[in-house]
């Protein structure tokens, strides 16, 4: 349970820091650089917590480790992990 809510803190940030990332203010706001300035600020103080607490977690968290593990092996590393778990469950049948 701890660790869903700990992937949904990290997802909504991440999510935040992209739409933080891609956003404009419209050209006829009176505001228009206090908004461009509020929309970056709050897209790089998202991508910091995220890239925080994931540091943090990828350590004590179980599922995230396990992801961070997955994420950090190559591609063709991975691609015989999957083949072999293709045979393996294919000879049970």
């Amino acid at each position: 349970m701890n660790s869903i809510i700990k992937i949904f803190i990290l997802i909504a940030l991440g999510l935040t820091a992209l739409a933080g990332l891609f956003a404009m203010p419209a050209d006829t706001s009176p505001a228009w650089l206090s908004d461009l300035i509020l929309t970056k600020g709050a897209m790089a103080a998202a991508a910091y917590l995220f890239h925080k607490l994931y540091r943090r977690w990828r350590i004590s968290d179980r599922w995230i480790s396990s992801f961070d593990r997955w994420n950090d092996m190559s591609y063709t590393e991975r691609q015989s992990t999957i083949n072999e778990d293709d045979l393996q469950t294919h000879r049970n049948d």
